[in-house]
């Protein structure tokens, strides 16, 4: 998830935070050990330096070549050095052969996203070199329904990102929060200076005190949120926030306000 540090760095655009330096993780989450999460993949990138694979973003399997991530995670980038790995919930490198991994062959970026307006429109399509192989640990999810609101609900959200707010803590292992849907208005009042668009949804744990509130954070980005009966409908991906498991609450883009675009790219 990218973090915007502070609203006066975001208005005045003056604080030199480098768009690397602004993704997102889970914090006060629970490890996932059996996974439901069977179109979960994670997105990395080759490091030529040091010649090794590493976990940049989440995605979502919905078709055996075709997933969806943040814009954010993809924009601007040659989709030759990506792969995704699906089916597992260590990406621990020994553990990888538990899963499937495949190379990524385009990405598709929605053409009004605007990461200087807060991250607006923040979506992409990540297409595969090969079809994947359907099995009991590898599934596509299933797309929340158009006009879906969830308000009042427990969602989830799940990834392989930073686990405490203040340093950098990736882990390994998947982990996975359940929080609170709160309406758009709550979410708007709570980023007074902020734009929280229809095409946004928020979650936020407002009983649960600042520091312990479960959230994603850096490097959980482009990962899904879950709601609806049994959890089953993806309802939104990690896309940004200002501080994780504190004050504000998790910013997401709502997948239900893309579904034309997306059946069409």
């Amino acid at each position: 998830m990218k973090t915007l540090i502070a609203f006066v760095c975001v208005l005045a655009a003056a604080c030199g935070q480098d768009q690397e330096d602004l993704d997102k993780r889970i914090v006060n989450g629970e490890p996932v050990t059996t996974s439901p999460y069977t179109f979960l993949a994670s997105l990395q990138i080759f490091d030529a330096n040091s010649g090794e694979w590493h976990h940049h973003c989440g995605a979502e399997l919905i078709e055996p070549d075709k997933l969806l991530t943040a814009a954010h995670c993809v924009a601007g980038r040659d989709s030759w050095r990506w792969r995704v790995v699906l089916g597992v919930t260590s990406i621990h490198p020994s553990k990888l052969q538990n899963g499937q991994i495949e190379r990524v062959k385009s990405f598709i970026v929605h053409p009004d996203y605007d990461p200087l307006d807060f991250y607006n429109n923040d979506i992409a399509i990540v297409y595969l070199d090969r079809r994947v192989r359907y099995n009991k640990k590898i599934k596509p999810a299933k797309l929340a329904f158009k006009y879906s609101s969830y308000v009042g609900s427990k969602c989830v959200v799940t990834g392989w990102g930073d686990t405490e707010t203040k340093k950098a803590s990736g882990t390994y292992d998947l982990m996975h929060a359940h929080v609170t849907k709160i309406s758009n208005q709550v979410c708007q009042h709570l980023y007074p200076y902020a734009k929280i668009r229809r095409t946004n949804l928020c979650l936020f744990e407002e009983n649960e005190p600042a520091g312990s509130r479960p959230d994603a954070c850096q490097g959980d980005s482009g990962g899904p949120v879950m709601c609806g009966a049994n959890l089953q409908d993806l309802a939104g991906i990690t896309s940004w926030g200002v501080d994780c498991g504190a004050h504000h609450p998790g910013v997401y883009t709502r997948v239900s306000e893309f579904l034309d675009w997306i059946h069409t790219n």
